[in-house]
């Protein structure tokens, strides 16, 4: 009986932090009307791709929603989740393609993959998203 009670708080404890998007409340609709603004769009992380229709579009966070949870967002009350998802400063308009490709990648295993003059832009939005938030 302790042995189960043991494992059954282990699993409580592990699951009350696992990742759920949604927890997140992020608003892609507003941050779709902010971000994308013209067309025909160039994608700023492969500038070969050129877009003309907005459902193509989608944003990126450039710190990952999950990787700030792994990172400490985790801990965070509602409020907080919900501030972070939806601060337009970690946020680009990308190709669906690009968005895909990046995933929930960090900085260390996703680079910019065509255009190096945004590489360091990039980088540079990663580091203050993440000193922002107090990340790991």
């Amino acid at each position: 009986m302790k042995i189960f009670i043991k494992v059954f708080i282990l699993l409580l404890l592990t699951s009350c932090h696992q990742y759920v998007r949604s927890d997140y409340n992020y608003n892609s609709k507003k941050a779709r009307k902010i971000l994308i603004t013209k067309l025909p769009f160039t994608d700023p992380y492969n500038t070969n791709i050129v877009l003309s229709n907005k459902k193509d579009i989608h944003i990126d966070h450039i710190v990952p929603l999950k990787v700030a949870h792994d990172s400490g967002a985790k801990y965070w009350n509602k409020n907080k989740k919900q501030a972070f998802a939806n601060d337009l400063s970690n946020m680009i308009a990308v190709s669906k393609k690009c968005n895909l490709s990046k995933g929930d990648k960090t900085l260390s295993q996703w680079i910019v993959p065509n255009n190096i003059y945004f590489r360091a832009e990039y980088s540079n939005r990663y580091l203050l998203t993440i000193q922002k938030y107090q990340l790991k």
